[in-house]
This record gives C-alpha cells, sequence and structure tokens, in this order.
C-alpha cells in the first residue's frame, strides 16, 4: 500500500500513514479534531534500473567476494594448522 503524508492544522503534527489509494483521511486521530487533515503532496522515488554506475556485469562483485572469501579461509586455515602443529 502506498504511504501518505498528513499534517493536521489544530495540533500542527505531521505523519505518515499506508492506505489505500481511494482512501482520504480527514480527521486527526491525535487531537480528534474534525475536517483538519491536508494530504501533503510527495514526489514519488523513481530508480533508473538502467543505469550502471560500475561499470560491472551482473553477479560479478558477489563472484569476487567469494574468491575473496575462500581465499581468506584457505589462509585462516593454513595458519590454524600451523597452531595446532606448534601446540602438539
Amino acid at each position: 500500500m502506498p504511504r501518505y503524508t498528513y499534517h493536521c492544522e489544530a495540533c500542527e503534527i505531521i505523519f505518515q500513514v499506508a492506505h489505500s489509494i481511494k482512501e482520504r483521511l480527514i480527521d486527526c486521530e491525535e487531537c480528534n479534531s474534525k475536517d483538519v487533515l491536508k494530504r501533503i503532496p510527495s514526489v514519488p522515488l523513481i530508480l533508473n534500473k538502467k543505469e550502471n554506475n560500475h561499470k560491472q556485469k551482473v553477479g560479478s562483485f558477489v563472484k569476487e567476494y567469494i574468491e575473496n572469501a575462500k581465499e581468506d579461509l584457505k589462509q585462516e586455515k593454513e595458519e590454524l594448522l600451523k597452531q595446532e602443529r606448534k601446540d602438539d
């Protein structure tokens, strides 16, 4: 459901509420005043999915992270084996 921002002209509170597009609030539940709410227009967020700032293929970042994590785990395992040999 879309979120709408309302302003109460009686108690000056501003709040957001989610409701259907057909519904419209007019009474303030905070101060119990009637016919005092005004909906504040909001600008919808539009994301451009075609814009790729990093110029990387999809999944390449994840693949690179996994490879780095594997290398880190390999080094950590070698260090633990060295410590285990020293303790024996």
